[in-house]
C-alpha cells in the first residue's frame, strides 16, 4: 500500500550512539548530509511566526550554545505569514526567517496554549490563531509545507485527550489520525518537495492504554522517519503521563527519533528523559 521511497529520500538520519545504564538514549540526529547535527536528548528552540519570543535575531545570534533545531507552529505560521505570503515567496521558511544554519521542526499544534480538539472534524483539523478558527485539510497542509520546506514536519493529526472527552471521541481521534497520515504519505510519494522533509507520524490516544497501544502499533507500520507522542498538557499528572510513555516507547523502534511536546517543569523534562520512556529530544 506504501511506498517507502519518500521515506528513503528524507534527509534527516538518527543515529543511536548508546542507551546509557539508566536508560537514556543518546544518539545524534543528521541533517542536510551532516552540515547540522544535533545531540539527543535535547530541547528545541521555541518561535512563534517564526521568531523567538522577547529576542531579536541579533540578540538570539550572540547566545552561547543556544539551540540549533527550532520549533515552529502551524497556529502561528498560518496567520503571520501565512500560507498565501509562503506561497508567492518561494525560497522557504530557511530563508523567510533568516534560520539558514538550523534544523525546522513544524508542529501542528502551539504546545505553550491550552489544547483543544471539540470543533475537528471528520477531514479536518482546527487550528486556532489570533484571527479564530482555520479548517486544515491535510491538502491545505501539505500544500503549505511544501511552502516552508522544513526538515522536520509533524502528520496531521487529531489529539483529543482521555481526561476530557469520552472513549468514542477518543477512539475517533486515532482513526482520523491513521487517515490523515494515510493522505499525508499518499501526497508525499508524488511530491518532491515533501519527500525531502522528514514526516513524524503522531502517537495519539490520551491517556487510554487501549487506544495508546492501537495508535502506536499501526503508526509503526507507515514508512515514516519517526514519531510524536502526541496528547500531553497540564492537566496530565506526572504519574499518569510516565505510564503512557511507557507503553507507548516500549512498542517503538530503537532506530527512529521521538518527540514529545509541552513536557512542563523541569523535574518533568528530567523525569521523561530517564528510563524507561527514554525520547530522543523533548520541546518544554
Amino acid at each position: 500500500m506504501f511506498s517507502s521511497r519518500a521515506c528513503m529520500i528524507s534527509e534527516m538520519h538518527f543515529v543511536l550512539e548508546k542507551v546509557t545504564s539508566q536508560g537514556v538514549r543518546v544518539g545524534q540526529l543528521i541533517f542536510s548530509g551532516g552540515r547540522i547535527v544535533q545531540e539527543t536528548p535535547m530541547c528545541l528552540l521555541y518561535t512563534r511566526s517564526g521568531s523567538t519570543p522577547h529576542l531579536i535575531h541579533e540578540v538570539l545570534q550572540d547566545i552561547p550554545e543556544r539551540p540549533l533545531a527550532v520549533l515552529m507552529t502551524l497556529p502561528s505560521l498560518y496567520e503571520l505569514p501565512g500560507a498565501v505570503t509562503m506561497e508567492r515567496y518561494k525560497n522557504g521558511a530557511h530563508n523567510f526567517f533568516s534560520l539558514k544554519d538550523h534544523l525546522l521542526y513544524l508542529s501542528i499544534q502551539d504546545p505553550s496554549a491550552p489544547s483543544s480538539s471539540s470543533y475537528n472534524e471528520s477531514g479536518t483539523t482546527s487550528v486556532w490563531s489570533h484571527s479564530g478558527r482555520h479548517k486544515v485539510s491535510v491538502k491545505d497542509y501539505a500544500s503549505f509545507v511544501e511552502s516552508l520546506r522544513p526538515n522536520v514536519f509533524e502528520s496531521l493529526c487529531d489529539s483529543a485527550s482521555s481526561i476530557s472527552n469520552m472513549q468514542k471521541r477518543v477512539r475517533k481521534s486515532v482513526d482520523r489520525t491513521l487517515l490523515f497520515l494515510d493522505e499525508m504519505l499518499e501526497l508525499r510519494n508524488s511530491s518532491k518537495a515533501l519527500q525531502e522533509c522528514s514526516l513524524l507520524g503522531a502517537i495519539v490516544g490520551g491517556d487510554d492504554i487501549t487506544e495508546r497501544i492501537r495508535s502506536t502499533e499501526e503508526t509503526v507500520k507507515r514508512p515514516i522517519d519517526g514519531f510524536v507522542i502526541e496528547g500531553f498538557d497540564i492537566e496530565h499528572s506526572p504519574d499518569c503521563t510516565q505510564a503512557v510513555l511507557s507503553k507507548v516507547s516500549s512498542l517503538l523502534p530503537p532506530d527512529k527519533p521521538r518527540f514529545i511536546h509541552g513536557m512542563g517543569s523541569p523535574g518533568q523534562f528530567l523525569c521523561l528523559t530517564g528510563p524507561p520512556t527514554a525520547p530522543t529530544i523533548l520541546y518544554s
